[in-house]
């Protein structure tokens, strides 16, 4: 069986054709219900995933690698408990890349029960599927 830490080879169906991923096993520790916060000083998309997301600042893009995306200022509730950390890079959302913090609410918005969301944390890429509440 694997365990956190030990690597595993992924095949997925992605635009018709096989890829071969390999990912990292994490583990998801119990944080509880954490309420969404606002405190007003960030843009968030809400209570429903529990983000406080800005823009990415052309440093940071340089840094991180990336060309557009979202930074996680802070992780509560549903997006906290299925893994997404301050300090990570939100991508894309259901597959739609997103570039302003209102895109990623209307994007939340009209998803159904959950979103996937492309998470960039350090040199990797990441899925990570967050219900919406």
């Amino acid at each position: 069986m694997a365990a956190p830490g030990d690597k595993v080879q992924i095949t997925v169906w992605r635009k018709g054709a096989d890829l071969s991923l390999t990912a990292s096993l994490g583990s998801v520790s119990d944080k509880g219900d954490i309420a969404s916060k606002d405190n007003g000083a960030s843009s968030t998309t809400g209570g429903k995933l529990g983000l406080a997301l800005r823009a990415v600042q052309p440093n940071e893009k340089r840094e991180a690698g990336v060309a557009d995306g979202l930074l996680v200022e802070d992780a509560a509730g549903a997006a906290a408990n299925a893994g997404v950390e301050a300090g990570d890079v939100l991508l894309a959302i259901n597959g739609t890349p997103v570039k302003s913090v209102e895109q990623a609410r209307a994007l939340v918005g009209k998803s159904g029960k959950s979103v996937a969301l492309l998470i960039q944390r350090g040199d990797a890429k990441i899925f990570v599927p967050v219900p919406v509440g």
